[in-house]
């Protein structure tokens, strides 16, 4: 495991995805992910994916008349969902022992706590500022920015904000700094500004 190997690895799922739908998270972290996947495909491709749907991790809601099917061929953005074909994108514990070895979930995909070998509920929680690996303390739109290389906004400014908060980023920086300075180091740059702040708390 070494850094930028993550990158291969959420390539792996993003370009087996076919650009056409997106489902995504009831969260500010699932729309400002949704909103930077588009803008990618805009500039990348000319293409635009369809945000199709919001699931709020007992309920979907389908706009405009999109299907089921619709929803099973989307890219699941903020999610992890643990079912066949279906391509997802999220950073939440979903391996209750580290061993577990998930048979139902879709490869690819990308989640932080699958590609950093052996993170599990059972290991984590381990309390405000322990010197110990702990879960992805950052949200789904700070890697998937980084992976796509997605400019950020002016520091000071409104979307710079949002970046910082989603998920309550910021929140884990203060209470967690430890965990978030080995993510950080794993997984980031320098240029990686917002994540960089979060993890050495001179966000504010």
């Amino acid at each position: 495991m070494t850094k930028g190997d993550w990158v291969d690895e959420f390539y792996s799922a993003f370009d087996a995805w076919d650009q056409q739908f997106i489902v995504t998270s009831n969260d500010i972290d699932g729309f400002l992910s949704a909103a930077a996947v588009i803008h990618y495909c805009r500039q990348r491709w000319e293409t635009e994916p369809t945000l199709i749907g919001i699931y709020t991790g007992r309920h979907i809601a389908l706009f405009d008349g999109h299907t089921t099917d619709d929803a099973r061929n989307a890219l699941w953005l903020d999610h992890d969902i643990s079912n066949p074909g279906v391509i997802c994108m999220g950073q939440h514990l979903v391996r209750l022992h580290p061993k577990d070895t998930l048979p139902r979930r879709h490869r690819p995909t990308f989640n932080p706590n699958l590609w950093w070998p052996g993170v599990a509920h059972s290991n984590c929680f381990n309390g405000y500022n322990v010197k110990k690996l702990d879960k992805y303390p950052f949200a789904t739109i700070h890697y998937v920015m980084a992976a796509l290389g997605i400019t950020e906004p002016n520091r000071g400014s409104t979307a710079y904000a949002l970046l910082a908060h989603a998920d309550s980023a910021w929140s884990c920086g203060h209470k967690y700094q430890p965990n978030c300075q080995m993510w950080y180091d794993a997984m980031f740059t320098s240029s990686n500004q917002v994540v960089k702040e979060i993890a050495n708390q001179t966000y504010c």
